[in-house]
């Protein structure tokens, strides 16, 4: 069972979750103000706007796993067209969510301390909940896992990256790795951690700085020319194409990098716990290694001021693209 408590009713507060709390990490201060009943606010991540509760009083609500299957169901035989009764359920699963989504971050936030990382959380707008229950018409409702979530970004190798996802998982009772680098969709690579909590599903995205590039370029273009480029539907104009292929084949590049990275430092370890030379042979075989070594890495931080600047050069365009057809 699902619960929540929604906070109802013109110039109401609703959702106020440690907004004047400083002793509560920043990224979970979040807070939702309704100046009039009809206006919506957003909560704070700049990922989704939840519309205020219409006029009543305080009221709780429990939503069983029954009844969102229920309004899958009802969903997807209106093709995503909502009743004013479904739509006020709908605003409720999310409201649920928000403060299991606050936990999650907490728990990332103090089990991975002294380590400081910078969750970003968000929920799924109810445009692309609405899309994903229609693309896939086999999901109950309620068995979708990325209803809530959040992304890590740093800037680390794979393996870094596998030991943070370990230790991620390690901090749920109830945890599920999925590795989109070993299985990418439309050239998205990252890991996730779909953890259960408090009977709800949260998604923690990890991603290196690269990925999250890619990413970020790639989910502006499907913003403005369609969510189906994610899942292999590609536009029918040439210049769309092209592009979209273009960032597919820097993913591929994104993969071979990081890929070698990890290998160079595998193979900097190794050199290291070699110890000391002990005969002249061991010497010059030593400073060779150092010297490809070497020669290894400063290829590579070239690779990826490449790829940087060729994905800050794609968001730019996106921007552009954006921003013409707003015009349009």
């Amino acid at each position: 069972m699902f619960a929540s408590t929604s906070v109802v009713g013109a110039n109401a507060q609703w959702g106020e979750y440690g907004a004047n709390d400083a002793s509560r990490p920043a990224s979970t201060r979040w807070y939702v103000a309704c100046v009039a009943a009809e206006e919506p606010r957003g909560w704070g991540t700049g990922f989704t706007t939840l519309p205020c509760p219409r006029a009543g009083t305080v009221r709780a609500v429990s939503i069983s796993k029954g009844q969102i299957d229920r309004l899958g169901k009802r969903i997807r035989a209106a093709n995503g067209l909502l009743e004013d009764f479904d739509r006020q359920l709908l605003e409720q699963i999310f409201s649920s969510y928000l403060e299991t989504l606050e936990r999650a971050v907490e728990i990332v936030e103090r089990g991975l301390y002294p380590r400081a990382v910078s969750p970003t959380p968000r929920l799924k707008s109810d445009k692309t909940l609405i899309e994903k229950i229609l693309r896939e018409p086999g999901m109950p409702l309620s068995r979708v896992e990325d209803i809530a979530g959040m992304r890590i970004v740093e800037e680390i190798t794979t393996v870094q990256q596998d030991e943070l996802v370990d230790r991620i998982a390690g901090l749920f009772e109830a945890s599920r790795i999925v590795d989109r680098r070993a299985d990418p969709r439309s050239g998205y690579r990252a890991v996730h951690v779909r953890v259960t909590l408090d009977g709800r599903f949260v998604e923690i995205q990890v991603r290196t700085t690269l990925q999250n590039l890619w990413a970020q370029a790639y989910e502006g273009l499907g913003d403005i020319w369609g969510r189906g480029i994610r899942y292999g539907e590609l536009p029918a104009d040439p210049a769309r194409r092209a592009l979209i292929g273009d960032l597919l084949k820097t993913s591929d590049e994104i993969e071979e990098h990081e890929k070698a990275i990890a290998n160079l430092v595998e193979e900097e370890i190794l050199l290291d716990e070699l110890g000391d030379p002990a005969t002249p042979q061991e010497e010059e075989a030593r400073t060779a290694s150092e010297h490809h070594l070497r020669e290894t890495r400063e290829r590579q931080e070239e690779v990826a001021q490449r790829l940087r600047a060729s994905l800050e050069n794609v968001t730019e365009q996106v921007e552009d693209i954006a921003r013409k057809e707003a015009v349009d």
